[in-house]
């Protein structure tokens, strides 16, 4: 897996109030998958780290002049796509 940057942020969730969202640059030509992420993530972390959802972007994420990434718009962008949490069960 060979991933260039990432980022995670909050995004509504409908028990929890909010869930980890993770924005993934990788490399062109990458095959990672989603479902790989977070099998990836769930090895080393505890299950509530683990992302609910996850987007793997080709293009660079957005930046300030200063290098940071701009998590603000990553929530926008992720809202205007209708991201949320998991639905509860049953």
């Amino acid at each position: 897996m060979r991933r260039v940057e990432a980022a995670v942020v909050g995004v509504p969730d409908t028990d929890l109030g909010e869930a980890v969202h993770a924005v993934v640059h990788v490399r062109d030509g990458a095959t990672v998958t989603a479902a790989d992420l977070r099998a990836w993530v769930a090895e080393a972390l505890a299950s509530f780290k683990v992302p609910a959802t996850v987007d793997v972007r080709h293009e660079a994420l957005p930046h300030t002049e200063t290098g940071k990434v701009l998590k603000g718009m990553l929530r926008e962008q992720a809202a205007a796509r209708g991201v949320a949490g998991p639905s509860p069960a049953g």
